[in-house]
């Protein structure tokens, strides 16, 4: 610490010119005047750093930085780091793009993982009622945020997966969406920001998203083998631009995510472009290649099978013999692909022998997400042997 700042409680303020005729004010102790302004005249330029800029919104007694400017309204927490939170009514005065400035931002700390999660209200009054209804009610991190959803004024709830909500940014860290792009996290020979990996997800197909942050978290777990204390553990926490968080211990030799290669690129179009056709939006694409060679998917209708889209048909029918004018909506399932699978179903749950006569589809179902597909009725079933 300088001696001058030591010795003094009080301060004189001036103001001095640089060698670039820039205008300076500075405070310094009443001696150290004539050296300070002497020493301007060897400064071309002074900039304050942009991080200066930020303001610090209270959390008990730590705080936290944001360049937005922002009225906590409420204020609940307790723990301490590494095992604690909070829960808080933010009025941001300053949202861009559209974003909402009412939101309850809930932090907590576990292990030494962090989860966070905002929600977005319409009012400032409807965010404090959600605030005093959920949080002093007793309320938890499991289901604090099912009770905030129920709350009147609620407009969305975001899942901020590690990363720092948008009116958290300090600086000039870029915003994306509902988060704020990181420019810290664990320096990783591997895993760095902003490349494009091959993710595995548990439940999922392998997906090729860029990876946004890569954080490396410390636990202490009882020692498995029996041998008394704590076993360090170090886990590699990597958050993508598709919203998907991967976990796994550092020492992982297959761990659920690996690089993409360059020559890969036209696997992740062909990728795409058959999930389009998965999804109805086409019925086949190719691929060329550079030495001429091609990759074509189709779909293929079988001889004698009927595609029929979702819709409201009118029927003629003979049940049991007897003609029967009826109508109904269909919309192909795995179990009934199509309306000749779909009457003999409800036909043998009868107990009646039911021929189709004729059908005319006369208008959309309710879901007219179902009308747009170029094709319905197929449908694979990973889970059925």
């Amino acid at each position: 610490m300088p001696k001058a700042y030591r010795k003094y409680r009080s301060w004189i303020y001036e103001e001095g010119t640089t060698a670039a005729g820039q205008l300076v004010s500075l405070t310094c102790a009443p001696e150290d005047k004539d050296a300070a302004l002497s020493a301007l005249e060897s400064i071309r330029t002074i900039t304050a750093p942009v991080t200066r800029r930020v303001k610090c919104v209270g959390h008990g007694s730590d705080g936290q930085c944001t360049r937005f400017r922002i009225v906590q309204h409420k204020y609940a927490g307790g723990g301490h780091s590494g095992a604690g939170g909070w829960i808080e009514v933010l009025e941001i005065k300053d949202p861009p793009g559209g974003r909402h400035g009412i939101v309850v931002y809930e932090y907590q700390e576990s292990d030494g993982r962090a989860n966070s999660r905002f929600s977005c209200f319409a009012t400032l009054e409807q965010a404090v009622a959600a605030w005093e209804n959920c949080w002093s009610g007793g309320s938890n991190w499991k289901n604090s945020g099912e009770r905030i959803a129920g709350q009147p004024g609620f407009i969305k709830a975001v899942d901020c997966l590690g990363l720092d909500p948008w009116f958290y940014a300090i600086a000039n860290q870029a915003l994306c969406g509902d988060m704020a792009v990181p420019n810290t996290g664990f320096d990783h020979p591997v895993w760095r920001p902003m490349k494009r990996y091959v993710v595995y997800p548990q439940s999922d197909a392998p997906d090729i998203a860029t990876l946004l942050t890569v954080d490396r978290v410390t636990s202490h777990r009882d020692d498995p083998y029996g041998g008394g204390g704590k076993k360090e553990r170090h886990i590699l926490v990597l958050v993508f631009d598709s919203g998907v968080q991967v976990e796994f211990d550092e020492n992982d030799q297959n761990p659920p995510v690996r690089p993409f290669r360059g020559e890969e690129l036209w696997i992740a179009d062909a990728v795409d472009r058959f999930r389009s056709l998965l999804a109805g939006k086409t019925t086949k694409f190719e691929i060329p290649f550079t030495n001429g060679g091609s990759v074509r998917i189709a779909y293929h209708q079988p001889k004698g099978a009927s595609a029929n889209r979702a819709g409201h048909y009118k029927f003629r029918l003979k049940v049991d013999g007897k003609p029967t004018d009826t109508d109904g909506d269909f919309v192909p399932t795995a179990e009934c692909p199509t309306i000749g699978a779909w009457v003999d179903r409800d036909a043998r749950r009868a107990g009646k022998t039911v021929l189709i006569v004729s059908c005319v589809r006369t208008g959309s179902t309710r879901d007219q997400s179902w009308d747009s597909k170029k094709w319905s009725g197929v449908y694979a079933d990973p889970f059925k042997k």
